[in-house]
């Protein structure tokens, strides 16, 4: 199995810029703030209904770093953006339709081939962060109960005996308890390929025990949206190496 590659190549910080919680103002200076360890900003949310995906993306290529795009349970249009260098499509393995495990490529596939977008799947695992979230009344999936790492480690299982590159531990937006030590490094026990969390990651201490934990990318949204800042990113350290090993199994 391989892992995803760039911008997933080197351990750091993705923040997600949700189009619909962004001004052009606020998202410019953000923008223009970024610099390591945040790796690429992803445009995106469960359900984006603004239109502004688009603008969101451009704006966001200004600041230099790699932009993707996240695919929710949107409309096709707040999953596609000019400029935009990849797309992350989540797959929810146990999903009770396959809107959420094929249906949306099937949609996708075509328009992100002419876009010349790469089209990054990853197996998504939504864990109880103690809050509702859209993302669960959409796809009708209960999340993972906590404190359970074995449960983790048995859909890391499914998700390598399928190929799939990607593993995204995430405890939901403005989740009251973040991904633990234990359920990730459950999850890099028996997945090689790349590891994401996100989540309630308010914090350097909870990115430092995630990427401590095994994590190669930490995913980072409701913080920035309360904050409007990237100051709470001062003083975090990642792992620097020119390239992640192409593990296969």
């Amino acid at each position: 199995m391989t892992t995803l590659g760039a911008p997933f190549d080197q351990q750091g910080v993705h923040l997600l810029i949700d189009p619909d919680k962004w001004t052009g103002e606020q998202l410019d200076g953000i923008v223009m703030a970024v610099r390591p360890p945040v790796r690429s900003l992803i445009v995106g949310g469960t359900y984006i209904h603004s239109g502004r995906t688009g603008e969101v993306v451009t704006r966001c290529a200004k600041g230099g770093l790699p932009v993707g795009t996240f695919v929710g349970a949107g409309p096709v249009d707040s999953f596609l953006g000019n400029g935009a260098q990849f797309m992350i499509v989540p797959i929810l393995l146990g999903a009770l339709s396959t809107r959420f495990i094929t249906d949306q490529l099937f949609q996708l596939v075509e328009a992100a081939e002419r876009a010349e977008v790469n089209v990054q799947c990853v197996a998504y695992v939504p864990l109880d962060g103690g809050v509702k979230t859209a993302a669960a009344f959409f796809t009708q999936h209960t999340p993972l109960p906590r404190n359970r790492p074995e449960l983790v480690a048995l859909v890391g299982k499914v998700a390598a005996c399928l190929g799939i590159r990607g593993l995204y531990l995430e405890s939901g937006s403005g989740a009251r308890y973040p991904v633990t030590r234990d359920e990730i490094a459950a999850a890099r026990k028996v997945f090689k390929g790349t590891l994401l969390v996100g989540g309630g990651v308010r914090t350097p201490q909870v990115c430092t025990r995630a990427f401590e934990a095994g994590a190669d990318a930490v995913v980072v949204g409701t913080c920035l949206e309360e904050s409007r800042s990237l100051g709470w990113l001062h003083g975090l350290k990642v792992e620097e190496r020119s390239s992640w090993p192409q593990v296969r199994s």
